[in-house]
């Protein structure tokens, strides 16, 4: 399996590198744990179903309300790390403010012997990027369902001010018939939320789904997640993410200033509406893109495109030319671009062992991200 794969719902992550402190090696030693064990007098373990680095996660049965769950045991170093540890509780948090069946339910937050877990909905099924890399890629007949499902669900999610900021293949799960669940609320936030689990300027989320904004550590909001959908659609049409086959800093690069190639030039043959959408939403400027995932979903299941919509967005795409009266008004108008624009614009990228520092023209840095 897959080292970052998902069964039953969960990120299970990379290996493990812990110490060998006491809580680490109680840690590692939960796999060793026999079916049946009781923990809290209220949840007898199953069966081991997925360890890493990041958690140990096992079916279990809750005695209390005879009923199937998840088990999910923290790695102490997460509870050591306040800003991840925030996150993990407002990924609780946010679970509760949703009753959705195509929202992952997270239960509880407990401790047992010293090890925080938490209590979870039991999701069988295999992640959608399982999925991919077992089918390869998908018309968009086939596709059709599981994309509309995944934007209904979303539009959940942005109904209640949440941005997921984390929408990829691994954290989408597809369970038994065919009916899908969005997990992973990690990096999860409330459009207003002024609780802070990140720095100005920080970068969070995968690289091969990030935002431009995102990657600029820029304020995000339903528009990020819009894009990343639309990166999860053209991988699975086309059979390939857009900026495949590159090295991180590459892909941070063409996220920024590549728009994706056409499916076509794959020789693949998409009706002009699914060019549109997809173009849509993956437009660099998000002020261009779907409002949020409810207008996509309105555009994806209508399967038409409409002649205003053309003329909009072809409008939109062409350079305006003004006749700047005087140089008085260029020369204002270039120092707002360069004291505005060019400086938050990333002007280059340096890789030091996976950590990658962007820095706009002045050589003033913007961000910096450990991609190790």
């Amino acid at each position: 399996m897959d080292k970052s794969e998902k069964t039953f719902g969960f990120t299970i992550g990379p290996g493990s590198d812990e110490g060998s402190g006491p809580q680490e090696l109680a840690y590692l030693n939960l796999v060793k744990l026999a079916a049946g064990t009781v923990i809290n007098g209220r949840y007898r373990l199953e069966q081991l179903i997925g360890q890493g680095g990041f958690g140990i996660v096992f079916a279990a049965l809750d005695l209390t309300l005879n009923s199937r769950l998840a088990v999910k045991f923290l790695n102490p170093r997460l509870a050591k790390n306040e800003k991840k540890f925030l996150r993990v509780k407002r990924e609780i948090n946010l679970s509760r403010q949703i009753s959705d069946t195509r929202i992952i339910k997270i239960f509880s937050l407990e401790m047992w012997q010293g090890i925080h877990f938490l209590v979870m909905e039991l999701a069988a099924g295999q992640s959608l990027k399982f999925h991919l890399k077992e089918k390869g890629q998908f018309s968009w007949p086939q596709f059709k369902n599981t994309f509309l499902q995944i934007l209904e669900a979303v539009e959940v999610l942005h109904r209640h001010g949440i941005v997921h900021r984390d929408l990829k293949p691994a954290n989408i799960l597809i369970a038994d018939e065919q009916k899908i669940k969005i997990l992973d609320f990690g990096l999860a936030k409330a459009v207003d939320d002024i609780d802070k689990t990140s720095t100005v300027g920080e970068v969070v989320g995968s690289p091969y789904y990030m935002s431009p904004e995102q990657i600029r550590g820029e304020t995000v909001d339903c528009r990020s997640d819009v894009y990343q959908l639309g990166l999860i659609l053209y991988r699975a049409l086309s059979g390939r993410h857009p900026f495949e086959h590159t090295s991180t800093m590459e892909v941070i690069f063409n996220q920024l200033n590549q728009r994706p190639e056409p499916i076509a030039a794959a020789g693949i043959n998409l009706p002009r509406f699914l060019r549109f959408g997809l173009e849509k939403a993956l437009e660099k400027s998000k002020a261009r893109r779907f409002r949020d995932a409810g207008a996509m979903a309105h555009f994806f299941q209508r399967e038409r495109l409409t002649r205003l919509s053309r003329l909009l967005h072809s409008l939109g795409r062409r350079p305006v030319k003004w006749a700047l009266a005087g140089t008085a008004l260029a020369a204002l108008l270039a120092l707002g671009y360069f004291t505005t624009f060019g400086s938050r614009a990333v002007h280059s990228l340096r890789n030091d062992g996976g950590v990658l520092e962007a820095r706009n023209r002045f050589g003033v840095r913007l961000w910096l991200k450990d991609f190790s």
